[in-house]
């Protein structure tokens, strides 16, 4: 029996043994874990810095082109207003042009009819003397003239 006894201490001393190894082990592994899971964390954060500056990068490139079409546009759309404003200039000139025109063709008129008028009114009143005056009879005729 003490045989047995001392089989039996030593295999509980060796299972002792064994799970002081095992406890070891496992301390291990999670101080393994955790330094994986920090490793990961770490690699993620600088993919993740890395992806945000890239996505920056190519934002303000497209900000940029966006911002240089937007000025073409904007030079663009001002040398049409000044090509629109110098065409019409030019149509208001001639406008006025031709208005001054029909303004000096309306007062040349005006006063062709005016003189018109007056020369009509002379010509009545030319005739309505004659008429008074005149003699209607050969022998009024005679004392007319002399």
């Amino acid at each position: 029996m003490d045989e047995r006894d001392a089989a039996i201490k030593e295999k509980l001393e060796g299972v002792k043994d064994t799970s002081l190894e095992i406890k070891q082990l496992e301390e291990q592994a999670e101080a393994v874990m955790r330094a994986a899971r920090a490793e990961i964390s770490a690699a993620l954060n600088k993919m993740k810095k890395e992806t945000t500056a890239e996505l920056e990068a190519k934002l303000q490139e497209g900000r940029q082109k966006v911002e240089i079409e937007l000025q073409d546009a904007l030079a663009s759309l001002e040398k049409q207003k000044e090509e629109t404003i110098k065409a019409l200039d030019s149509q208001i000139a001639a406008l006025s042009e031709e208005i001054v025109k029909k303004d000096n063709l309306l007062t040349g008129s005006a006063e062709e009819l005016r003189h018109h008028h007056q020369s009509s009114i002379v010509i009545d009143e030319l005739s309505r003397i004659q008429t008074v005056v005149a003699p209607s009879s050969p022998l009024q005729w005679g004392r007319w003239l002399s």
